[in-house]
């Protein structure tokens, strides 16, 4: 889930192998890439298929464009958002392999999340599922050609990655806990979990996951981490090593009652307008976090 950059009350949502936009004004799903079906065709609108979407990104290079990271398919796709015309962007589609090189010589086994350096929009790195890799990928101003290097094997599969707002480290969540790359050389260590499945809060060295998800930085040592199995969010305090839990409050429309929200999270991402709001994905609803609470849009 990310904002729509062209409509400032629309996110866009995946499924498997479809791309929606979904309106906050009036509640409405709409299909704009891709089908039920699912396939590999680069084409445009609902032509277009695809095979095991994981994740979206805003294009650094392009602005009105997405990044798909289309894991079955092995490869990285585009959705011009203008034209609603998708197009493969680095890999082979199809093709699953590990090779470094420029985007469209290099090869991904199943590429299932990405993250833009926040200093540097011209940066990325990646995660490969099948191979354990974490990918450096980076635009080479005189080639004019984006790179995918192999920074470095993990030894999990991941869920989702971040980098910190000031681009010290590159986080990593996999089902039962977080780990982290230093950038400055290369050191990678856990900072929570390798405790089995759980719902333990505390000290990072001891606390426990279950099923966790994506994760959103509030500032540099401080994130929330979509704990799907626990049916909560999760609040990771990297800097004193700590690890609390958030009941989810909502107000839901039809209701008059505060309640904690009973539903899987599923994404947590910024709002689309405001910089004091986030927006979090459920199994069955859209909510909107600001000062007030958490209010169902959906």
């Amino acid at each position: 889930m990310i904002a729509d950059p062209f409509h400032s009350a629309q996110y866009l949502l995946t499924s498997r192998c479809s791309i929606y936009t979904f309106n906050t004004l009036d509640a409405t799903l709409t299909l704009i890439a891709g089908d039920s079906s699912c396939g590999y065709k680069d084409s445009v609108a609902t032509s277009a298929l695809f095979n095991g979407i994981t994740h979206l990104v805003p294009s650094p290079e392009e602005p009105g464009q997405v990044w798909i990271l289309d894991s079955d398919n092995h490869c990285i796709r585009t959705l011009d958002l203008i034209i609603v015309e998708v197009q493969t962007f680095a890999g082979l589609c199809k093709v699953m392999a590990n090779s470094d090189g420029v985007a469209a010589s290099a090869r991904f086994g199943k590429p299932v999340a990405l993250s833009v350096n926040p200093k540097n929009a011209f940066e990325s790195v990646l995660y490969d599922n099948e191979y354990l890799v974490l990918k450096h990928m980076f635009f080479d101003s005189e080639t004019n050609e984006w790179i995918v290097e192999t920074y470095l094997t993990w030894e999990e599969k991941c869920r989702s990655l971040s980098y910190d707002p000031s681009a010290n480290y590159i986080y990593l969540v996999y089902s039962t806990g977080i780990g982290r790359v230093g950038l400055d050389n290369g050191t990678v260590e856990y900072i929570t979990g390798h405790n089995g499945i759980g719902q333990i809060d505390g000290a990072a060295d001891t606390a426990s996951f279950y099923n966790a998800r994506n994760i959103l930085f509030l500032q540099d040592s401080l994130f929330l981490v979509v704990d799907y199995g626990n049916f909560r969010l999760r609040i990771v305090d990297a800097y004193n090593e700590t690890i609390s839990s958030l009941c989810v409050a909502v107000k839901v429309v039809s209701q008059t009652d505060t309640i904690c929200v009973d539903e899987r999270p599923v994404f947590i991402s910024v709002h689309h307008t405001a910089k004091d709001k986030l927006a979090l994905l459920t199994v069955s609803n859209v909510y909107e976090l600001d000062l007030a609470g958490w209010d169902c849009i959906m």
